[in-house]
Order: C-alpha cells, then structure tokens, then sequence
C-alpha cells in the first residue's frame, strides 16, 4: 500500500504582554520510526512534514483570550493538493502536542476531502491520551495509542485483509458509529530490533536551513542549540525511570524504562555521520541518563571507535543520576549541550509532584563541573503546581538567580492530557474559567488556587525572562567593550 505520513502544522502564540512563542525546526523523529516500519513489512511511505516545508509561512489563526494564535506551515489548501498528488491508500498523521490538535484534524479532513474513503490513523500523545475523544471527529477512523511501530503495521494489514482490528493492542477505531478503544498493554521490548527512523524520506538539509534563516526567532531547547551543521536526532531509551505528575511519557511510552543496546545507539551515530554527513546529533530521550552507566558505556563506546560528532541532551537530564565522571565522559565523547532539569527548590513540592528528591549542594557542583568543561547549559525550572505557596515559588526563583547560570527558564505547571496533574486539577476543581487545551503550553497559566492566579505566574515568568536577557545584554556588551580596547604597547 502506499502511506502517506504528515506532521501537521505547528501553532505558535503571541502574547498579549509582547511575547511570543519561538520557532522550532522539530525533526519528526516519531513519524520516521513509524514509516521505516512501514517500509520493512513492505509499503511505500511518502512523509509530508507540513511546518518544516512551510516554515517561512506565519497565518493568523484566532485572538484568543491570552494572546494571537498564529499557524507556521504549509497553508492547507496546498497540503490538500499534496495529499492528493499523493494518492495515498492510507493517511497517518502525527499529533505530538495537545496545542496541535486541531491542525491534525484539519489535516485528517483534508484527507477527507481528497477521498473520503481514504482510512485515517493519528497517533501521538495527544490522541493517545484521549483516543475516544479525537474519534469523535469523523474525519479520523483509527488511533494508535502509545508507541505505535508493530500496531500501525498490523492495522495496515487488517486494513489489506478488509478485517476490523478488533484483535489489535493499543487500537481505537470506530464500530457501528461508536468509539472502542483497546488500551495499550504491550510495549516493545527489543528496542534493537526496530528499524532506524527513515531519514531517507525527508531533506536533512531543510532542518538545518530554517534554523538558520530564523535564528533569532527560535525558542531555547531543542533546535535552539544547533550550532554544528547538518543535524538530526536520536533515541537510545524509551520511557523514564521516574514519575513526575506533570509528565505524560507514561501514554506514549509506558510506565517502564527501556534502553537500546549500546552498539545499536552508537552504530546508529556512526551510519549518520558516514551515510548522511551528519555533524551534530540532539538526543530527544526522556531521561538520556536514566541508567548511568548505559550512558557512560555509550560514551567510552563513541571514544573507542573514534567518531567525531557532536550531540546535545536538550530533552533535560537528571540531576539525581549525574556525576563529574558521567560529565567527563560525555564531553570527551562530543557532547556540548545539556538542559539539567531541576524543577523546583521546595522539598515538599519536589515529594508530592516531582517525586524525586532535590539535593541543592549536589546541584551546586554539577553545575561548577558542567561550567569547567566549557559545556553549553540550560537549566529548567516549574511554578505553579497546586497547592504550591507564593513563598514557594520565590524560593524557587532566588534559588535560580543565586545559581552560576546564564540560561535558565521558567515554565507554568501545565495540566497535560494523560497526566496526574491534570486528574487532580480535575478532581479539584483548579482549572482556570474557560479551560482551553489550545492553552495548554508551558508560558501560558492554566491553574488557579488561593495563592496565585494564572496572570500572576505568567507575570512573574516574564520578569524572570526579561531579567535574564538584561543581564545577558548588558555582560555581552561588557565583553564586547574589552574586546575592543586598545592594546597597551
């Protein structure tokens, strides 16, 4: 059969304080896992990555009550036209984010449109977390739930037998008009034998290209950090090893933490360097370093064959699992860029949210050592869980500034589908009036209890951000003064 794979347009908003969301070239990693299982078992994919081929294009969306929604992407007509140059037998379509969603059924009706028999299959955390929902639109006929290589190449084979999948794990679909959701139980133990995402369907060079024509509008994190040339990204694990209430790995990757065998990671870096001329590689892992020693085997791995590439954690590591010998190790190997994620300075909402205990003086030295080996660092800290006091958050805050941190940030406490933050926001009653998944992004106050508002902490992140780049600002141009002093004969 041939299958068409979309990545859908991406929504990015303007604040009413002046703000806005930055641009990120976001390689679709996910989608060409799925697509080179596909190609295995003997379909031909096409991938349309709608935001990256589009991304010089910004379209008004809708005023919302906190600010502009603006779509960066194809326009729809022409992802319509796409799809029908296409002629797909079956359209997939990838809805990572809750604030994508409905880019991801416009794109499910515009599959519609071209043919209605075409079948349609979405996946992602989103559709994971809420399958019967999104199946209530009727342009969508199938969700695969969770990590979706071995269910998607099933379903396309009931869908070549003319069979419902009825037997399928991790499945939803329509039957006599009515959502049935099979929720995920099995995960994919053998992480080795998946086959490496296929890069071969998308222009590695465009990712690279729209960094830098839109440098200064990218956001810290991810793509913010590509300094090295041709890049792409990779998975050595699955899953993470903690429980953080805010997080929703569990819907996609389930409760355990999975890693590939330490060959397989580092052949796959050799194959991109060599194959592709890849110089620059961002680890997308929950938790790189979930498992330390894995993570310094991949190290003294990369040191033996001698590949010289450089990588980056901008997904956060730990702190819990970190040590100078880790660091070391991973500067040797050609790792420049980490985002250490540490959360929060209260220990009770480090208990009861977090679930992971905060150990300020090791913070302190992992940050000296990270400094020392000259590594590029973002650290990410979150305001505003329920319960959470306003002395709780400016500890949070001085702790931040009283750290040796250039690059630091502040994100709001978001009530993501499939996560128990959201079942207590529920339960609770704290979402915000009007709740609005369009909302649902880290800049943007979703909970409201006694101690602060959602105005308030997204006041209170703004003031941090426009502190830092004062700071910033101001030591750059210290710099640039000396650098311009005459020198003393």
């Amino acid at each position: 059969m041939k299958i068409l794979l979309i990545q859908p347009a991406k929504p990015i908003l303007h604040k009413q304080d002046g703000s806005r969301e930055g641009r990120q070239a976001m390689f679709p990693l996910g989608l060409l896992y799925i697509a080179a299982a596909a190609e295995r078992a003997g379909h031909v994919v096409e991938v349309l990555d709608v935001p990256t081929e589009g991304f010089a294009t910004e379209e008004f969306l809708e005023e919302l009550p906190h600010g502009t929604l603006m779509r960066i992407g194809l326009p729809m007509p022409e992802v319509g036209r796409r799809i029908a140059a296409a002629q797909p037998d079956v359209v997939g379509i990838s809805c990572l984010l809750s604030t994508s969603a409905d880019e991801a059924l416009k794109c499910a009706a515009a599959a519609k449109q071209v043919a209605p028999s075409i079948p349609v299959v979405l996946g992602g955390a989103h559709p994971s977390a809420l399958p019967a929902e999104m199946l209530g639109d009727r342009s969508v006929d199938y969700v695969v739930i969770g990590e979706g290589e071995e269910t998607f190449v099933q379903l396309l084979q009931c869908l070549g037998d003319g069979r419902v999948p009825r037997a399928l794990d991790g499945i939803g679909y329509r039957e006599q008009g009515q959502p049935v959701v099979r929720p995920k139980t099995r995960w994919i133990d053998d992480l080795d034998a998946l086959a490496w995402p296929a890069r071969h369907l998308v222009d590695l060079r465009r990712y690279v290209d729209n960094y830098y024509k839109f440098r200064a509008q990218f956001e810290y994190g991810h793509t913010r950090s590509m300094e090295w040339g041709m890049y792409t990204s990779m998975l050595a694990s699955r899953g993470c090893p903690y429980d953080c209430s805010f997080c929703a790995k569990n819907v996609v990757w389930g409760r355990r933490y999975r890693t590939r065998s330490v060959a397989s990671v580092v052949d796959e870096m050799e194959f991109l360097v060599k194959r592709h001329g890849v110089k620059e590689i961002h680890f997308e892992d929950e938790n790189w370093a979930g498992n330390p020693e894995h993570a310094k085997q991949i190290c003294r791995e990369i040191l033996r064959r001698g590949l010289d590439v450089a990588w980056a954690l901008p997904n956060g590591i730990t702190l819990h699992t970190m040590s100078e010998e880790l660091l070391r190790l991973m500067r040797q190997a050609g790792a420049y860029s980490l985002t250490l994620s540490l959360e929060s300075a209260s220990p009770r909402i480090c208990k009861r949210f977090i679930h992971k205990p905060i150990d300020k003086d090791k913070a302190v030295r992992m940050i000296g050592v990270i400094r020392e080996l000259g590594f590029e660092l973002f650290v990410g800290f979150m305001i505003g869980f329920p319960g959470e006091t306003l002395a709780e958050i400016q500890e949070t805050i001085r702790w931040a500034e009283s750290l040796d941190v250039e690059n630091f940030g502040f994100a709001i406490a978001t009530p993501l589908p499939g996560t128990q933050l959201l079942d207590l926001c529920e339960h609770e009653g704290l979402l915000v009036a009007g709740f609005d998944r369009r909302r649902l992004r880290f800049s943007v106050g979703n909970i409201q209890t006694d101690q602060f508002t959602p105005a308030l902490l997204e006041r209170l992140r703004r003031e941090e951000y426009l502190r830092i780049h004062r700071q910033r600002a101001a030591r750059d141009a210290c710099d640039a003064a000396t650098t311009c002093l005459p020198t003393t004969p």
